[in-house]
């Protein structure tokens, strides 16, 4: 049988308190030794790590206590925005990585309008080609500011 688990501060020679937290409830998933100036200020802690501790246990265990925690975390961010769900939110950032992904570069765009213009004089197609590499020549020099 498991050792329970004792969530009680003990007083520092310093005069300071602490509160050991195991990983499974600390925010950062590693153990923690937080101190507080006052017996009270760890009191309500140890409590808060209490409640933590009873929600994890009352969930389903298909997530971890680390995704569970960085859900309670995103849904702390939504609280100021009471008409968005946290699913609602999910949703829409898969929407905007699925635009980003579906994107085109101008390289690639140049080349489909060439593609699609080959059939024009080559006088055409010489001012589509000179635009295409001075624009690309331009997209290589900021890539490389960025690098």
């Amino acid at each position: 049988m498991a050792r329970p688990l004792e969530l009680e501060p003990y007083r520092l020679p310093s005069g300071r308190w602490q509160v050991n937290v195991i990983a499974r409830l600390s925010p950062t998933g590693k153990r923690q030794r937080i101190s507080f100036p006052s017996k009270q200020a760890a009191l309500g802690h140890v409590e808060e790590l209490k409640a933590r501790r009873d929600n994890i246990a009352a969930v389903d265990r298909t997530l971890s206590p680390t995704q569970l925690l960085d859900a309670a975390a995103a849904l702390d961010l939504l609280l100021d925005h009471p008409l968005v769900s946290l699913s609602d939110a999910a949703k829409a950032y898969l929407e905007l990585a699925k635009t980003r992904g579906a994107s085109v570069t101008v390289a690639e765009l140049f080349e489909l309008f060439r593609q699609a213009k080959k059939h024009r004089s080559k006088s055409y197609q010489r001012d589509i080609r000179w635009a295409s590499d001075r624009l690309g020549a331009r997209n290589q020099d900021s890539r490389a500011l960025v690098d």
